[in-house]
């Protein structure tokens, strides 16, 4: 039984007493039932408030996470040859970077990029990446340099 039900169960058998509203005991006997009335109304609207709430912050909840999803369209999945490893952890954040060499886009976890380079997964090249920080605004910028190692075994004479 709800709590409404009970106030209107108990509002019920104070009616059902035909009371003579006139005396003061009865009075007070009405207006608590009065008061338990709107205090179940009250606590009925607040409950359905936090039901709206809690809903709210489920569809917020779904809608990060698909938000996180989009950050690296790879992320989930075994498709860029970087995810599942054991040096990437689930806290780490996902970059997207374009290999220069086959414009591959590589989903790489941020403790990749810590590591310098990475040997793109599609053609097989070492892509050195440098992270310098920006003068202006203290913001970390993500620089890919082109070098392969062909160019340090291609001087056969």
């Amino acid at each position: 039984m709800t709590l409404k039900e009970k106030a209107s169960y108990v509002k019920g058998l104070v009616e059902g007493f035909d009371l003579d509203k006139d005396k003061k005991e009865n009075k007070a006997l009405l207006a608590i039932v009065d008061l338990l009335d709107d205090i179940s109304e009250s606590t009925l609207e607040l409950e359905n408030r936090m039901d709206d709430a809690v809903d709210q912050v489920e569809d917020m909840a779904d809608e990060m996470e698909e938000i996180s999803r989009r950050i690296c369209r790879c992320h989930g999945e075994d498709s860029c040859g970087f995810h599942g490893e054991s040096d990437s952890s689930d806290d780490d954040f996902f970059y997207d970077v374009a290999c220069p060499y086959c414009n591959t886009t590589v989903c790489l976890p941020e403790s990749r990029i810590i590591d310098d380079s990475f040997s793109c997964p599609s053609c097989g090249q070492e892509i050195k990446i440098e992270i310098a920080n920006s003068d202006s605004d203290d913001k970390s910028e993500l620089y890919i340099e082109s070098s392969t190692s062909e160019d340090s075994t291609d001087s056969k004479d």
